[in-house]
């Protein structure tokens, strides 16, 4: 046979039914537009799935906040007429007000915060999110960046709030020193950790601004401000008045007093509890806390509410998978 004699190469046919190069490019193209289609897909229900978990983990986080006051403060009003005071006990913080985890406002403080923080965790919004992204190379320390300690500081740092309770003084013994301890760790990573990685990504006050800016429009940098200074001054509040509370021998009236341990009782057991200067001094702390903690959520949903993942809209069909279109192509004869 001469040459002339081939079919052209155009027009050859395959063992699979192909029947051209044409057909052949044609198909692969198809096969591209479907992959590609389907990543968008991937991204954006990852993106628009950090959207999600963040509403939700902050909205349970502000219900475990409202449920334990809520709860402690029913709890203190049903027990002012056991006291010579005329006041049931009111906690000066709320890791005192939900320390039994066996009472009401321990079982609802718990549930919804340990929720809330495991949402805010899986959601990965600091690497979802551009409102709050500033890139892997904005590194904090030790080659760990700004977006990676969003991500691992102020949610587990909840986490350990919501698991591990502390004990009021008057009751620690020894051993209780350390989950105060770790109580206490715990709190410094969820408040003063978010505080200091949000006032980086914002070039809040004395921060820097970022190399790598995040995508933030002006009102929502003001409102993000607004909370991180909330949170900064009602948790310094708390501090100093937890500090007057704590000074021995304080003169102020009228502090709780407690039964003296002893063998038969090693436990200290309430036998007054505090009133004038001294309670409102608690109610104040109490307060600031609770202040304190909303503010952090608000930031939280305010990052959501201006991010742009959230207004995402995806394919209403999902990409076949595993058909024939996904064997790969046979070579041609």
């Amino acid at each position: 046979m001469t040459a002339s004699s081939h079919p052209p190469l155009a027009r050859r046919t395959t063992y699979s039914g192909i029947a051209t190069i044409e057909e052949r490019l044609e198909k692969m193209e198809q096969l591209h537009q479907k992959v590609d289609k389907a990543q968008q897909y991937q991204e954006g229900y990852q993106r628009k799935r950090a959207t999600a978990l963040l509403f939700y983990g902050s909205i349970f986080g502000l219900m475990g906040f409202a449920f334990a006051f809520a709860t402690g403060l029913m709890k203190t009003l049903n027990t002012q007429d056991k006291y010579d005071s005329g006041y049931g006990y009111f906690s000066a913080t709320v890791s005192e007000m939900v320390f039994d985890p066996r009472d009401a406002a321990g079982k609802a403080f718990f549930g919804f915060e340990f929720i809330g923080a495991n949402f805010i965790f899986l959601s990965w919004y600091p690497w979802s999110l551009r409102n709050v992204f500033l890139g892997d190379d904005e590194i904090a320390f030790c080659s760990i960046s700004w977006v990676m300690l969003r991500q691992l500081i102020p949610a587990p740092g909840m986490m350990l709030v919501a698991t591990v309770t502390t004990t009021p003084i008057a009751l620690a013994r020894p051993r209780d020193i350390v989950t105060i301890a770790i109580h206490f760790s715990g709190a410094m990573m969820m408040f003063v950790g978010y505080v200091i990685i949000e006032g980086k990504t914002l070039g809040w006050r004395f921060f820097t601004h970022p190399k790598n800016k995040a995508f933030i429009e002006e009102d929502e940098r003001k409102w993000r401000k607004f909370f991180l200074d909330g949170i900064c001054f009602w948790y310094i509040l708390f501090f100093a008045v937890q500090i007057v509370l704590g000074i021995p021998g304080v003169p102020i009236c009228c502090g709780d007093t407690w039964s003296t341990p002893t063998d038969k009782n090693p436990t200290a057991e309430l036998t007054n509890t505090a009133s004038g200067l001294f309670l409102w001094l608690k109610v104040l702390s109490y307060a600031a806390e609770v202040i304190c903690g909303i503010n952090l959520i608000m930031s939280h949903l305010t990052v959501w509410y201006y991010c742009k993942e959230r207004h995402i809209d995806l394919e209403d069909e999902l990409v076949e998978m595993g058909g024939e279109q996904y064997k790969a192509l046979p070579d041609t004869a």
